[in-house]
């Protein structure tokens, strides 16, 4: 059993501005790259930039957490923190509507997702499931983060 403590775990801090969802796309893609998951980088990014763009648009905007965190199993999630408490929307816009998809399309490239209220906000967790094949051994994992 893997203990918690072992996990591999990143964190960034950003504002949630459409001119910084590059930088963290880059930031994540790294990250993901690093831990040997590079194939999961098109749909973590696209998670990511959806939570952004949410808190940017409907929940004040302002600074986030954009969190990874991998157990060395087959879960990888991907937490947003802000400090609004509403929790996002899932809505069903007709084909004529512009926007209202974001929640949707999250819900479609993750395994699930969820709202944790905290006392300064909330945290949308969102669980991706590690393809097999990706699935690295211990010793793999450690030689690609340690110098």
């Amino acid at each position: 059993m893997t203990r918690q403590t072992d996990a591999l775990e990143y964190r960034l801090r950003t504002e949630t501005e459409p001119t910084r969802l590059s930088e963290v796309r880059r930031n994540v893609s790294a990250c993901l790259d690093l831990w040997g998951l590079a194939p999961m980088c098109g749909d973590v990014c696209i998670v990511a930039t959806e939570l952004l763009s949410n808190v940017h648009k409907h929940a004040g905007g302002g600074p986030a957490d954009v969190s990874l965190w991998y157990p060395f199993g087959d879960i990888l999630w991907l937490l947003v923190s802000d400090s609004s408490a509403s929790a996002p929307i899932v809505r069903d816009p007709d084909i004529e509507t512009t926007s209202g998809r974001g929640m949707k399309v999250i819900a479609g490239l993750t395994e699930y997702w969820h709202v944790l209220p905290t006392r300064t906000g909330k945290i949308v967790a969102c669980r991706f499931t590690v393809p097999a094949h990706l699935l690295p051994t211990r010793r793999e994992a450690l030689k690609r983060c340690l110098p």
